[in-house]
């Protein structure tokens, strides 16, 4: 059930697509499997970038231990499990703390 819907932005310009639900926060995710190493990048969306490729589901379990670990949440694909577009819900955290360890995590180099 959703409380809220919203569109998150910060001083940087960045904007990240929210949803607020009675059981955690919707985030919008661009995945990029494949890639050289795994990153998340901070441009006009929220991009993650994962090493395994979109096959058997090795991509999606790359990016939920991945954001799991930034995050320190659980988190859980709610849809687009076979596409590049997902919706990622995170238990247990508010909109601005997620906002924030994203965005340090899209600094790190």
């Amino acid at each position: 059930m959703k409380v809220a819907r919203g569109i998150s932005h910060n001083r940087a310009g960045f904007v990240m697509r929210m949803e607020k639900m009675t059981n955690g926060v919707l985030i919008h995710v661009t995945v990029k499997p494949r890639a050289p190493r795994f990153r998340i990048v901070v441009r006009d969306e929220l991009v993650v970038f994962c090493r395994k490729p979109p096959v058997d589901g090795k991509a999606n379990r790359e990016l939920i231990a991945g954001l799991s670990k930034i995050l320190g949440s659980e988190v859980q694909i709610v849809s687009g499990l076979h596409s590049r577009k997902k919706r990622i819900l995170i238990k247990g955290l508010g909109e601005a703390e997620i906002e924030e360890m994203l965005i340090a995590a899209g600094k790190q180099k």
